[in-house]
């Protein structure tokens, strides 16, 4: 017949059986994670860069686009910047 102290003991034991295997468990779980966040991380990289370098392409197509619409009509760009001009300088002067 075991004793209390005996079954504490294993009780003991076995508590800090279960303590090690959960730690390793979860050092496992984190490690897989880790890999997974760094693999995200690089993907999202690659994506951010990729949509860099699109926006990039498309802000000196527009760019080549107005330059070559001011130069066809300079007249007109001159008076469309000067209404523009004068639109946002009576929203300004509002109080």
């Amino acid at each position: 017949m075991a004793t209390a102290k005996e079954n504490a003991s294993t009780d003991v034991n076995e508590l800090r059986a279960d303590l090690d295997n959960l730690r390793n468990d979860m050092r496992q779980l984190l490690e897989h994670l880790g890999d997974g966040s760094e693999s995200r991380v690089e993907h999202l990289k690659e994506r951010i860069s990729s949509a860099s370098h699109q926006a990039g392409e498309k802000l000196t197509a527009a760019k080549t686009a107005a330059d070559a619409k001011i130069a066809e009509n300079p007249m007109g760009a001159i008076a469309i910047a000067f209404g523009i001009g004068l639109v946002a300088g009576k929203l300004l002067d509002r109080r």
